[in-house]
């Protein structure tokens, strides 16, 4: 669903590959809270999850503000 805006047009290649390599990033780490659902390697893993998923809100939102400020300056420079 994060990479939706980049095959309907709202955004371009760059959000796109990169919501799709933090995408990947996001479901290894679920699938090893799934693998590892008990003990300490369950909360290891869950910390893991808990603790990549800020850096993938971090990451999208990132690029989703670079890519409109450098729309932004890029009409003000060719209008």
């Amino acid at each position: 669903v994060a990479a939706s805006p980049w095959p309907l047009g709202y955004f371009s290649a760059v959000y796109g590959v990169t919501s799709l390599v933090l995408g990947a990033g996001m479901l290894w780490y679920a699938v090893s809270v799934y693998r590892h659902r008990t003990g300490s390697a369950g909360l290891r893993a869950t910390r893991g999850l808990f603790k990549f998923s800020i850096l993938y809100l971090f990451g999208l939102f990132a690029v989703l503000l670079a890519e409109v400020l450098v729309s932004a300056a890029a009409r003000m420079i060719w209008s």
